[in-house]
């Protein structure tokens, strides 16, 4: 969701299918300046405001380059209800920061309702563009759809409740129409937004696909699906055709940047077959993801994780076995801390975080 450009590429795309919904990421960088934005209002308001305007500014430019080549009374028809789209995302932003800065401190609930943002506004406004671009699409606010628990950053999507809402999405595709969903966030029991984690789009379109028992699910992304290693690391890394999901979910977790880790659970659980394929080459096949993938031979892929750190904990004498695991992991439990590789000795445990 780069640029017009890029929303261009994906809407040709979308023209080719029968019947799809689109769940859209936000436009690129925003997420990242909406928590910068966060964070210098704790200092000085002034240049959260600063980086507010930032957003607004680039959205207007990415609808005016997007709308310029249609009809002038499409355009000005479209380019008005962008723009009030806009007004009122960055209305709710400012008063986000404002709220930081009077309070002198940022709640989880609060982060989540800034982060979100970036896809709030990107779905609203790809749905109204998308219509001059002569598909019949239509917005669906993910809160609608996707329930989840008070997790703040990253919360759990309560499957029932999402399949139990997913008639909205189903009886607008059985209509005609594209419903447009925004990715990564959804709401809880209360009613306050919360966002499924860092990078988090393809999760909620694998949630939605799995509710609708879709016959695919695709992430277009800008790479030919998922390398044998980081094609920016090593020289010579090649998609791979075909790949389990337990393989995939693996690469996610131990670094693999293509998928969010959870993106393949809901997938997996109805059979669901999942593609990775690049919106700058459509006709390249990507990858597959499926149960029934074969490997062809010992290794598949290498991944790697940044920032890792390594812990170890030594037991008094008094504090031996498992009585030292128990309690590491209540802790680490406590603190919701993700372990990627433990190591055990007689009265020790290293974990690297």
């Amino acid at each position: 969701m780069g640029d017009e450009q890029t929303w261009r590429r994906v809407l040709s795309i979308a023209a080719t299918y029968e019947r799809s919904v689109i769940v859209v990421s936000a436009t690129s960088h925003t997420t990242r300046q909406l928590l910068a934005a966060a964070e210098s209002a704790l200092e000085d308001v002034g240049k959260a405001l600063e980086i507010s305007l930032q957003i607004r500014q680039r959205h207007e430019t990415l609808i005016d380059r997007f709308l310029e080549q249609f009809d002038p009374a499409k355009r000005e028809d479209a380019g008005c209800r962008c723009r009030e789209v806009i007004a009122v995302c960055t209305a709710i932003l400012e008063n986000h920061l404002k709220g930081i800065s009077n309070t002198g401190t940022i709640t989880a609930a609060r982060k989540d309702a800034v982060a979100s943002l970036g896809e709030q506004l990107s779905s609203r406004l790809f749905a109204i563009c998308a219509r001059v671009f002569g598909l019949k699409t239509c917005f669906i606010d993910a809160r609608d759809i996707i329930k989840t628990d008070s997790d703040f950053g990253k919360a759990n999507p309560d499957t029932a409740k999402i399949e139990a809402r997913i008639p909205l999405v189903a009886s607008r595709v059985t209509a005609g129409e594209i419903p447009v969903i925004g990715g990564y966030y959804g709401e809880n029991e209360e009613g306050a937004i919360t966002t499924l984690g860092f990078e988090g789009s393809d999760y909620t379109a694998s949630l939605v696909g799995a509710a609708l028992e879709c016959d695919a699910i695709e992430i277009w992304t800008d790479v030919n699906g998922i390398y044998t290693c980081d094609p920016g690391v090593v020289e010579g890394a090649s998609p791979i055709p075909e790949i389990s999901f337990r393989e995939a979910t693996e690469m996610a977790y131990f670094g693999a940047r293509v998928l969010h880790p959870s993106t393949l659970k809901p997938a997996s659980e109805k059979g669901i077959p999942v593609y990775v394929r690049n919106i700058f080459e459509p006709e390249h096949p990507g990858t597959k993801i499926f149960s029934g993938a074969e490997s062809n031979g010992p290794v598949r892929a290498i991944t790697y994780l940044e920032q890792v750190v390594i812990v170890t904990v030594h037991a008094p004498s008094t504090l031996m076995g498992y009585h030292l695991l128990s309690n590491v992991f209540q802790v680490l439990e406590l603190n919701h801390m993700l372990v990627d590789v433990v190591k055990t000795t007689e009265s020790s445990v290293s974990i690297a975080l």
